[in-house]
């Protein structure tokens, strides 16, 4: 039997790599209502770079030996039949799929995989496993055949695809009660032959073909996709909170926290599409909020990024940077209007707690932290600059006597500028003033001077008109505050695009990182050649999350490489099997 499970689990997770035409959709098995779909579509990839090809590096048919000899007896076969999936009737390169539902104390999961002929694939699982098709283990279903592989594993198959499914049951059970246990095991095999039952017989009406964001979500076919019901998490966290916090917390149960907080989660779905793209690894991100939530984000991201911002942000040297770009007052108007709609529904508390909003407002001013905040933010990390430092070192006589000596080095920092909107200059006078009578600040003409004790390094505070700079770039406060720097040596029209239209956005250069931390640390690990593969083959990170204008907000995580004509997952491979052969003495560099 474990021979036969290790047989299926290879060939499943690697077959990846084979290639046949067949093609199927799984997708009328999954139910509608799955907690989570992880979804495999090697067809997609194949089209933009072709998989045979990845099976001729010298590390993936190193990995194919040490398999073949950890696998033991059948292993020939097992490998023969990874060379080419069709001999046993298996289809490997159609979409598969695992998912799982997860209600109450009862967690669902599967794999569906394709099948190309029933026969061949029948013959084949009799030929690994014999004693499965005996007994009470092996049975013939309308339309599928049934066979338990194990106590909380199942498999089935029909003439268009393979499933493996089972189950977890959380129940309080003594183990050393044997009845208990057995009742237990009961549970898991009914629950299992429901799932197995219930995912063959299942139609696209009751599938998550059906579910209307799942085929908006997966309009552009993906290398893989993930999907997530995100009110799962509310449930996650729902147990924990029962269990950690107090019951008479102000008078207020859990158990109305737990209704609150589904205000965010609920109703809500995560679609996540993994890309190998010529030149970049894209992450696609796809939230689909609950009607709420939707028009709170439409409200926060109707804001027009002040762009003279970056007019302050050097970008010859840059080595990154995060910018926000959101409306504070409509986020903080919003969360207020919402929170006071759910608390009016809450039975019992609801009055209470409105009335205990009203008192707080008398104290709290909703104009506050915009006028402190107005939603436009930047943190740059605009090259490096060399800095003096005092530093205490030792001198030696010629009788190995210590005197402690003052010196003055030049040291290597990072130049850091964070800059915000706000919406009153008085307002944050108020914090200058007390910084300056309790010697934190110290007044430096136009800017002033962060006075900390222990801190090495100059730090600057700036405010010119409805901007405030936190900085250590003695040359921006000194020299580029009138109009900030020349065009040409700013940062580029890109990135100022890029933070204008995004809520959120990051970019880092990994190139100039490297450069400048990269090559005396690698150095001095040991891990040189790595650093020069990194800035010679990457180019950059970046993330970003899109003003929402339809019914969803969609962002995206990408590693950027140096080629841009060749496929990413190629290129990784290349890397790869570089490191490989240089570990194994014979690298092509």
């Amino acid at each position: 039997m474990n021979h036969f499970k290790n047989s299926l689990f290879t060939l499943f997770f690697i077959g990846i790599f084979s290639w046949t035409n067949a093609q199927s959709n799984l997708l009328q098995y999954i139910p509608s209502d799955a907690t989570f779909v992880f979804s495999m579509n090697p067809n997609n990839l194949n089209s933009k770079v072709n998989l045979r090809q990845l099976k001729e590096y010298d590390f993936y048919n190193m990995a194919m030996m040490q398999m073949a000899g950890s696998m033991g007896a059948g292993s020939e076969e097992i490998m023969d039949v990874l060379a080419d999936p069709e001999t046993i009737g298996l289809d490997l390169m159609s979409s598969s799929h695992f998912f799982g539902k997860i209600k109450d104390n009862k967690t669902q999961f599967g794999f569906l995989f394709n099948v190309s002929d029933e026969t061949k694939f029948t013959s084949f699982l009799k030929e690994v496993n014999p004693q499965g098709f005996e007994g009470n283990q092996y049975s013939k279903q309308p339309g599928y055949n049934l066979m338990k592989v194990s106590e909380d594993a199942w498999f089935s198959w029909n003439g268009e695809m393979a499933f493996i499914g089972g189950c977890e049951i959380e129940m309080n059970v003594d183990w050393d009660d044997a009845e208990a246990v057995k009742e237990l095991e009961k549970i898991q095999r009914e629950v299992t032959a429901d799932l197995m039952s219930e995912t063959m017989g299942r139609t696209t009406t009751n599938s998550i073909k059906s579910h209307n964001r799942y085929k908006l979500a997966t309009t552009k076919p993906a290398d893989m996709h993930f999907w997530m019901d995100y009110s799962f998490i509310n449930e996650f966290m729902k147990e924990g909170m029962m269990e950690g916090m107090p019951s008479g917390l102000g008078g207020i149960s859990p158990e109305i926290m737990m209704n609150l907080m589904k205000t965010f989660s609920e109703d809500t779905h995560l679609s996540m599409g993994l890309n190998f793209d010529q030149g970049k690894i894209a992450l696609s991100t796809e939230m689909f909020p609950n009607k709420d939530m939707l028009e709170l984000t439409k409200s926060m991201g109707d804001h027009k990024f002040n762009k003279k911002l970056t007019r302050y942000l050097r970008g010859e040297e840059l080595l990154g940077y995060m910018s926000m770009s959101m409306s504070t007052e409509k986020m903080m108007d919003g969360y207020e209007k919402l929170i006071r709609s759910k608390l009016n529904e809450i039975p019992m508390y609801g009055d209470m707690a409105s009335s205990a909003m009203d008192i707080a407002g008398i104290f709290y001013d909703e104009r506050a932290i915009p006028n402190l905040f107005k939603g436009d933010f930047v943190m740059a990390f605009t090259g490096m600059q060399k800095v003096k430092k005092t530093i205490t070192d030792y001198e030696y006589d010629e009788d190995f006597n210590a005197t402690e000596v003052q010196k003055t080095i030049e040291q290597d920092i990072p130049e850091v500028t964070m800059v915000w909107t706000h919406g009153s200059k008085e307002d944050w006078m108020k914090f200058i003033r007390l910084g300056l009578k309790s010697a934190f600040l110290e007044s430096a003409g136009n800017h002033y001077k962060v006075m900390v004790p222990g801190f090495d390094f100059d730090a600057y505070v700036v405010l010119k008109d409805n901007m405030l700079f936190l900085t250590n770039s003695a040359d921006l406060v000194q020299n580029r505050l009138s109009k900030g720097y020349p065009r040409k040596q700013r940062v580029s029209k890109k990135h100022c695009e890029m933070m204008a239209q995004n809520t959120v956005a990051m970019h880092w250069d990994i190139p100039n990182t490297l450069s400048v931390f990269g090559n005396e640390a690698g150095a001095a690990m040991g891990v040189g050649e790595f650093v020069n593969m990194g800035k010679q083959n990457f180019e950059s990170i970046q993330i970003t999350s899109a003003r929402t204008t339809g019914n969803s907000v969609k962002g995206e995580f990408s590693i950027n490489f140096v080629k841009k004509d060749e496929n990413s997952l190629k290129q990784i491979f290349e890397m790869v099997n570089e490191v490989f052969l240089g570990m194994m003495g014979g690298s092509k560099s």
